[in-house]
This record gives C-alpha cells, sequence and structure tokens, in this order.
C-alpha cells in the first residue's frame, strides 16, 4: 500500500499545481461567432479602390477558415496582379506548394489545386444548398 500512495501522492500533487494553468484556457469563439466577426470585416472592405494587403489578408483567412480550415495560412506576399498567400500543411506547418491568388482589383479568390474559385469575396461565407465548390467554373478566378 505505500508503494501505491508514493506513486499516486506526487502525480495528484501535479495534477493540482497545473489546475489552474488549465482553469486560464479560453475557449476560441464558435463558427457562428466567428462567422459574424468575419461578415463584417469582409463587408468593410472597398473593391473599388483595389485590394490593398490589409484587405487581401481578411480575403485569405475567411477562404481559409471555408476551404482549408485543418490547415493554417502563412505569409501573403506581392505577386504583381495578385495576393499571394502561402497555404501551411497542418502537419509541421510546412507551406504546400501551391498558393491562394487574390485579384488585386476585385478581391476574386481561388487555390489553384484544391478549393473553388470565388469569383465575389463578399460571399465567402454563404453556404451553398448542394455543393459548397459551386462557386464560379474552374479557371474563372485569378490563375
Amino acid at each position: 500500500m505505500g508503494k501505491g500512495l508514493t506513486l499516486i501522492v506526487p502525480w495528484v500533487a501535479i495534477c493540482v499545481a497545473c489546475a489552474p494553468m488549465y482553469a486560464e484556457i479560453t475557449e476560441g469563439p464558435t463558427d457562428q461567432q466567428y462567422e459574424v466577426e468575419a461578415r463584417k470585416r469582409l463587408d468593410a472592405i472597398d473593391s473599388y479602390d483595389g485590394i490593398d494587403r490589409n484587405e487581401a489578408r481578411v480575403i485569405f483567412e475567411v477562404y481559409g477558415y471555408r476551404f482549408f480550415l485543418y490547415n493554417g495560412w502563412g505569409p501573403l506576399t506581392d505577386g504583381g496582379e495578385i495576393w499571394l498567400g502561402t497555404v501551411l500543411a497542418h502537419w509541421g506547418d510546412q507551406p504546400l506548394p501551391h498558393k491562394v491568388k487574390i485579384d488585386k482589383k476585385t478581391g476574386a479568390v481561388s487555390w489553384e489545386i484544391m478549393g473553388p474559385d470565388v469569383l465575389d469575396y463578399k460571399v465567402l461565407l454563404d453556404r451553398q444548398p448542394n455543393n459548397r465548390f459551386e462557386y464560379a467554373p474552374q479557371g474563372a478566378g485569378p490563375r
């Protein structure tokens, strides 16, 4: 019995010591809360003067939330007529070979191999009744 207590007591002490740390972990927003805020951020974008880096970052983030949720998004770089967003693999945050492309004039967005072309970034959070990838014909977005 003494050996059992000797093993249990340190384990309980560790759990008690770590309890405050775990109690302070806050949960992130729910999908519904995130989408309300993201829709506001999308609506605030004014594409009449073109899409700047900050606006492209919002489009990239929401596109990522919608179409590559289990991956991450890395840096956004200038590609001339388009912004190029790096998608990070969910294993080890390694960059995937294909970039997300965001047109600097219109905000149209596409992901070469994996995701749909979305001509109007304002519909990124809209749900399609049958197939969420039916936004635009393949190749209609920035390439």
